[in-house]
């Protein structure tokens, strides 16, 4: 699951300074995946603390990723 994130994770920044169509479907693609992967670590049993920790700091990295390339 890890490397499929930092897949669409490079997907995503390789994209920036492109056509923005070409920049929404691996960002919904990573949107899909993380909730996904959300689905398992809840049913696995890792605290809801940390699951949110992380996901705070991959949407600052995106938004940040964003800002520089526009």
């Amino acid at each position: 699951m890890l490397l499929l994130t930092f897949g669409i994770f490079e997907l995503v920044i390789g994209n920036m300074g492109m056509n923005p169509a070409e920049f929404l479907l691996p960002c919904a693609g990573l949107i899909i995946l993380v909730h996904y992967i959300y689905y398992l670590e809840r049913k696995a049993g890792i605290s809801n603390k940390l699951i949110w920790i992380r996901a705070l700091a991959l949407m600052t990295v995106l938004a940040v990723g964003a800002y520089i390339a526009y």
